[in-house]
């Protein structure tokens, strides 16, 4: 039980409203702020580590920081799934399966 009221109580650095991280040790409404552009600047945190970046929060704060927050994966924007010669681009820019040949390549450059 002690288990699911931890994971009820972990702020997600991607998601988190200006009242849910000043809510958290240490971070009072200015803080809020930074993080939240900080996260808007650069898409989104990939580790909880990046904290330590934004200023005010030293070694000692993100100690004690890091067991309250989790990072989810960064929603990505809309526009990394098309374009608009009306053509699919998958995550990271990978050719879709359905256009790729049977051996797993992708196939050479229309002339």
């Amino acid at each position: 039980m002690k288990f699911l009221i931890v994971l009820a109580s972990l702020v997600n650095l991607n998601t988190a409203t200006l009242d849910e991280l000043d809510a958290l040790p240490g971070v009072g409404p200015a803080m809020a702020e930074r993080i939240v552009r900080f996260r808007e600047l650069r898409g989104g945190f990939r580790r909880v580590e990046e904290l330590l970046a934004i200023p005010g929060i030293s070694e000692a704060r993100w100690q004690v920081l890091r067991r309250r927050v989790v990072v989810d994966r960064p929603p990505r924007p809309s526009e990394d799934y098309g374009s608009v010669d009306g053509s699919v681009k998958g995550p990271e820019g990978a050719t879709p399966a359905s256009s790729r040949s049977p051996d797993g390549k992708k196939p050479p450059p229309k002339p």
